[in-house]
């Protein structure tokens, strides 16, 4: 019998993350399914756990700091309706059912408004650069099929520009780096090699480029994309095909190309590909970014802004809310410069001052302006005092240097230059202050960066944002060389005028 109606839960109740669902017998896992996928194949990979204590069977699930519904199955039939959500949003001051309806409500609505406002100021930056992405930007929230659409549009675009990069060589050459660097070698089944530069094999790479690995991660993501849209589009068969038509066309690119020589899954850093668009004088640079910049943004968008825009009644996935909770707090800080009259005149992706962040915001006041950075990453070398006093020395170029604060706020004006570095958590001792090792991380991102050339002429203070029940606080109280800024961000409490005193 299907059960029309769902049971409320906190993530961090003890019996619910012990045991989803009790089991007679091992045979009973392939009839489960859990949010429609089959309970096998996710204990196959490590998504849910079997426990077995004398002859009691249980399929568990670590549900700590998650959000969203849980539907369990049994040969087809819903046994089980759950919703799940995160107790540090209220203390455990609210039942669980209002905790969720705040979520998937204001929270949500939050987040929503924040991300359209962003989207009206990135469409007016982009329209003159690529009309495409304009029109992606321009229908936001928009449909499964128009990405669709993007994704066709963009393949195209990717095969002219691979095939015009190949009979105008040098397809893998990188200008004014190395002048015997003659490109990669190519397996082409139907083009004659009409290229002046000779062919040569994977093991005598010196270097790859950055045009190298675009052409492979932009070819790469559209099939990741294709899969990603074709999960989400239920039923809908003629969509299913358009998409396996372009996998199967970004597939075919990368074999023709030879593209997996450079294969690489870390994102290109979108700040030094502007970079090498302003100092190589490479026209292929520019019609391969373009690809890239518009597959990079749809995953963005399936992964994230589709993921949280949610109709109010339509079931929602069970999520880690940690992401939610970081996004909220930055649409919190905007809103909060917002009421005190500042615009948001200009959105940045990937880069601030040719460093690369997640997103930039700059807002305006009169002559006061204020940058909001989500995740910037500083390069030990150049940013940290300490870790980069300690590895200055060393040219592992493996070496991982990149440190990065959640959150960074620059204000400037005429007569006031102040900066906040810090971390959101989403973390809670049970005396509802915030536990220690994050009061410490903020401090050591406030004692090591605001040395930084970054920072240099600014004020510079520490930010942490938590779900504590308790009022902003700056520590210590007395005077002293560093501060950090205590914002608590939670059902009842979401101010950071504090922050704006300068």
């Amino acid at each position: 019998m299907e059960s029309d109606s769902y049971k409320y839960y906190w993530d961090n109740d003890v019996t619910l993350n012990h045991c989803l669902i009790k089991i007679d017998s091992l045979d009973d896992v392939e009839k489960i399914r859990i949010n429609g996928l089959n309970a096998k194949e996710l204990l196959d990979k490590g998504k849910i756990y079997l426990r077995i204590s004398g002859n009691d069977k249980k399929l568990s699930k670590d549900l700590y700091d998650t959000f969203g519904d849980i539907i369990i199955e049994y040969d087809n039939e819903i046994i089980e309706k759950i919703r799940v959500a995160p107790w540090k949003l209220s203390n455990g001051k609210e039942t669980p059912e209002d905790v969720y309806s705040y979520v998937s409500n204001k929270v949500f609505d939050d987040v929503n408004s924040f991300l359209s406002y962003v989207v009206k100021v990135m469409r007016r930056d982009l329209k003159s650069i690529d009309n495409f992405s304009y029109q992606f930007l321009d229908n936001f929230p928009i449909s499964y099929e128009f990405l669709v659409n993007l994704l066709n549009h963009n393949v195209k675009l990717l095969e002219n520009s691979l095939l015009q990069l190949y009979h105008n060589g040098p397809i893998h050459k990188e200008i004014n780096i190395k002048q015997d660097y003659n490109g990669s070698n190519l397996v082409l089944s139907s083009l004659i090699n009409t290229s002046p530069y000779n062919l040569y094999t994977k093991k005598y790479h010196t270097h790859e480029t950055l045009l190298n690995q675009m052409m492979f991660q932009s070819a790469y993501y559209m099939k990741y994309a294709s899969k990603l849209i074709e999960e989400k589009l239920g039923t809908d068969k003629q969509l299913k095909e358009r998409v396996n038509h372009i996998f199967r066309s970004s597939d075919s690119l990368m074999n023709k190309y030879d593209l997996w020589s450079f294969f690489t899954l870390e994102v290109l850093d979108d700040s030094q590909i502007k970079q090498k668009l302003l100092s190589q004088n490479n026209k292929f640079y520019v019609d391969i970014y373009n690809v890239f910049r518009v597959v990079k943004d749809i995953i963005i968008y399936i992964n994230f802004i589709a993921a949280l825009s949610l109709d109010k009644g339509v079931e929602m996935a069970l999520n880690e809310f940690y992401t939610i909770y970081e996004i909220w707090s930055i649409a919190k800080i905007c809103e909060n410069f917002e009421k005190n009259g500042f615009v948001l005149e200009e959105v940045e992706t990937g880069s601030f001052n040719l460093i690369s962040a997640k997103m930039c915001l700059k807002l305006r006041k009169n002559d006061v302006v204020a940058n909001v950075i989500w995740e910037i990453k500083l390069d030990a070398r150049t940013h940290s005092t300490y870790y980069g006093g300690l590895i200055s020395e060393i040219s592992d170029s493996g070496l991982n240097t990149m440190i990065k604060p959640d959150i960074t706020i620059m204000i400037e004006s005429d007569n006031v230059k102040k900066a906040f570095i810090g971390d959101v958590k989403f973390t809670l001792k049970e005396s509802y202050i915030p536990k220690l090792e994050s009061l410490y991380k903020v401090l050591s991102y406030l004692e090591d960066l605001k040395g930084s050339p970054l920072f240099k002429g600014y004020d510079v203070e520490g930010l942490l944002v938590y779900p504590g029940n308790m009022s902003f606080v700056k520590t210590p109280p007395i005077e002293n060389e560093n501060y950090i800024n205590i914002t608590p961000v939670n059902m009842f409490e979401q101010n950071f005028d504090k922050i704006m005193e300068f």
